[in-house]
């Protein structure tokens, strides 16, 4: 396995070098996700796109295909990690809004009562601003949706990372 095959631009990865650097770049997501707090850390993600572009590039590379293949797996991971976020942050705003309704005197027992809370416009509003004032529990929404989302991305990375893998020459192999 070389990690020169992986990660520098204008190199072939075989099969065994793709799910090194794919294992690599991982790492690298995860320990920027432990270090960075919650809505920090874009360059240091861009960075991971980048060097995961490089990896799947480097593996199109060897089995003669586009390098504009490449873009997939990242473009479905980002709309994994949309999803996983998306989850993971309603999954902790939704006791916080439970408790918003409760205070509101919304009878919690009462699904109609919560539905119809959920479309009055004026009520939503009056939580979007409180939960705007309550500045460490946005911050703690946006950590939660931080893991869900990784898992999601790399979940789906490593899902098309098969089929990446799997790929073989076909013609001849391009400088």
């Amino acid at each position: 396995m070389n990690l020169h095959a992986a990660f520098l631009p204008g190199r072939r990865a075989d099969a065994d070098d793709y799910w090194l650097g794919l294992g690599v770049v991982a790492l690298l997501d995860a320990i920027r996700l432990s270090v960075f707090p919650a809505g920090t850390g874009w360059l240091v993600w861009l960075f991971v796109l980048v060097l995961l572009f490089v990896v799947h590039a480097n593996r199109l590379r060897d089995a003669s295909r586009p390098r504009a293949l490449a873009l997939a797996p990242i473009g479905a991971g980002v709309l994994a990690k949309t999803l996983g976020a998306t989850v993971g942050i309603t999954a902790a705003i939704w006791p916080v809004y439970l408790e918003f309704l409760d205070r509101r005197g919304i009878d919690l027992a009462d699904a109609e009562a919560v539905e119809r809370a959920a479309r009055d416009q004026a009520l939503m509003e009056d939580f979007q601003a409180w939960m705007l004032d309550q500045e460490t529990m946005m911050i703690d929404a946006l950590a939660a949706g931080g893991w869900p989302s990784m898992i999601a991305f790399w979940g789906v990375v490593f899902a098309l990372g098969f089929w990446f893998a799997g790929m073989t020459a076909r013609g001849p192999r391009p400088a």
